[in-house]
This record gives C-alpha cells, structure tokens and sequence, in this order.
C-alpha cells in the first residue's frame, strides 16, 4: 500500500522541517513546537521512521528533537553537538597546541561557532568565558541546547560547556561594532574538504554562513585585545602576519591584534 502524503511537508514550499523521535514524550513535542516557530519550519509528527520523511523531499533538512539530543539530519548524515576529543584536550591541557595558541584570556570569541566543539574546548583549556557567535540560526539553535545539556551532564566537560555563551548572530557585523572588546577572537573558517572530512562535514558547509576569511580577519584583529587565532590545515600559507603553533593535524595561526 502506497504511503499517504503528508500534509505538513506538502503544505511547505522549504525543504527543512521540525520533528522529534519516534517516542517522544510531551516534553519533546513542546520543544519541537518551539523550535520549529523559532527557525520558521513546519514541525511534522513522527507517524514513521526518519528516513522516509527525508525521502519526501528534494536537498531535504531535519531537525530532530529526542529525549538524549537535538540534531540537524539529512541523508547520510547527523550533525549534534558532543564533547568531540575532550579526554585528549584533559590529558594534554597547557601543552594542547589550541591552549598555546589562544594563551592567557579571561574572555575569547569563537567567531565561527558551529557545533561549538573548539569554543567548548577553549573553554577548559583557558579557563575563560567564550562568546560562540553563530550566523546559521539552525545551528546556532543546535550549539545551544546541546551545550545547556553538556553542562547539565555532570560529566568532566559540564564546567567549560556552562562557559560557552551562543549568540545568533554574523560574526562581521557583531565584530566590526566592537572595539578591543575581547582578549582573543578565534576562527575555524571553512577551508575546501580536508581529505579526511568528518561524517556531517559537507551538511556543516551547506549550513554554515560563507565569510571569506579575510574579511572577519579584518573585523576580529580590531577586536581583539591580544590576539586572533585561526584554526587551518598544514597545507595552508599563514596569513600576513602571523605566526604558526603546530598541532597533530591541524596547525594554529597567530596573528597580533591590530
């Protein structure tokens, strides 16, 4: 018997919509409720398994609300925010390549947020307060509750996830009316497809807002107190200016505050 169209996802003209697990209880439901107002998706009860769902739709998004997490869905792929390499960052600390990098800070500014995995890590290794700034609402969205249900865990990384503060916003324009506002602005800008890319890399690039490096290097070097740290593969020539801190797979450059 053929499937029955659904009339949430035909009556949307998008491709994304809001939904939760196939067993959510009412606390799911509201919040899928909320989120779905919050990005301006549909919200579509789950009446059958995820895959189907996306297989109604051409270039088709989900973001999914369970009771463990919240997660941005398409086929093949799962974005959420974790912990990501925490024991590593815990065992190495001070002598952590990002630690070196950043140096001492009371306040840091992830300009390029995402999954919140390197503000969550700069966090423990400096003690500091960090401000994610995200330009994708959907992310922005999905960095935040996953960072409140980190630091509600209890776990090792609970104290740094309660110091990331997520703010919905392009990392230019925030920067750019902000002068000497804090000690290090930090960038993971959207280089080509390492060749080892992780599971969700290319749905992290469709989300992501495309600031050309340049440009937020402009605006971040003039709200920088100390420093601007940038996160780049080996293969990429350093910036004028700047210095390289070398890690095992990716270096750091340094680049005074200008």
């Amino acid at each position: 018997m053929a499937t029955p169209p659904l009339p949430e996802l035909e009556a949307s003209s998008g491709s994304a919509f809001v939904t939760t697990s196939a067993r959510a209880g009412d606390g799911e439901i509201s919040r899928a409720h909320a989120v779905a107002t919050l990005l301006g998706w549909p919200y579509v009860p789950r009446t059958m398994n995820l895959a189907p769902l996306l297989a109604r739709r051409a270039d088709p998004l989900a973001y999914v609300i369970s009771r463990a997490r919240e997660a941005l869905c398409a086929p093949g792929a799962e974005l959420t925010t974790g912990p990501g390499m925490f024991h590593h960052v815990l065992d190495l600390g001070a002598r952590h390549p990002l630690a070196i990098a950043v140096g001492n800070a009371a306040s840091v500014v992830d300009g390029t947020l995402g999954l919140a995995k390197d503000a969550l890590h700069i966090a423990q290794l400096t003690g500091a307060a960090v401000t994610g700034l995200e330009g994708s609402l959907p992310l922005a969205t999905l960095a935040e509750a996953g960072l409140q249900r980190l630091a509600r865990e209890g776990a090792p990384w609970s104290p740094a996830a309660a110091r990331v503060t997520v703010v919905a916003a392009d990392a230019r324009e925030w920067l750019a009316t902000r002068l000497r506002c804090v000690d290090v602005v930090y960038l993971d800008p959207m280089f080509e497809t390492p060749g080892q890319a992780a599971p969700g890399f290319e749905l992290l690039r469709r989300l992501a807002l495309p600031t050309p490096l340049e440009h937020l290097l402009e605006v971040a070097r003039r709200a920088a107190k100390l420093r601007v740290v940038v996160r780049l593969p080996r293969a990429v020539a350093l910036p004028p200016g700047a210095t390289r801190v070398r890690g095992q797979a990716v270096d750091y450059a340094v680049i005074p505050a200008g």
